[in-house]
């Protein structure tokens, strides 16, 4: 005769076997299912005719400044941006008051940016201080496919000189 303790101890058993299988995760072979691990595809991010470790001289850059950032593959296909982050290296000087001297340094002026070109603005500010020696960057470049899918596309850094 089954007694209290073995019906309740087959009752547990079967209710943690039962949660298992429920929570088994099912694998589906068909293309684009949300269980399947999206692979970006190869790109690469241009600025006009640029990309990434570029040296373009002050007048290049300044007509640069108007251009949108794209995001393009080998078969010409672009994709969207859905955010990037902006960096403006500025080249300068700092003085040393007691001795006069001045050794060189630099600044830095970022911010996230959701539409490209930059906004006017940036494109102002930027323009009136550019010189050579500094840097401008795109970094954190958030790319968007026709399907949804986001993945990041590379850095584009453009040296002035």
């Amino acid at each position: 005769m089954l007694s209290i303790k073995h019906i309740f101890l087959s009752s547990v058993l079967l209710l943690v076997f039962a949660s298992l299988g429920a929570q088994t995760p099912k694998i589906n072979n068909t293309k684009n299912t949300p269980g399947q691990k999206f692979v970006p595809p190869k790109v690469k991010t241009f600025w006009g005719a640029r990309t990434d470790s570029a040296s373009v001289t002050v007048d290049e850059a300044l007509q640069l400044l108007t251009f949108a950032i794209r995001i393009t593959d080998d078969k010409k296909n672009v994709y969207g941006i859905s955010s990037y982050q902006f960096l403006y290296r500025k080249v300068g000087v700092i003085e040393n008051e007691e001795t006069g001297k001045t050794t060189p340094s630099s600044t830095v002026v970022a911010d996230l940016f959701r539409t490209s070109p930059l906004p006017d603005i940036w494109i102002k500010s930027v323009s009136a201080q550019l010189k050579s020696g500094e840097e401008l960057y795109f970094f954190d470049i958030v790319a968007k496919d026709a399907q949804g899918h986001f993945f990041f596309a590379p850095t584009l850094k453009i040296k002035i000189i």
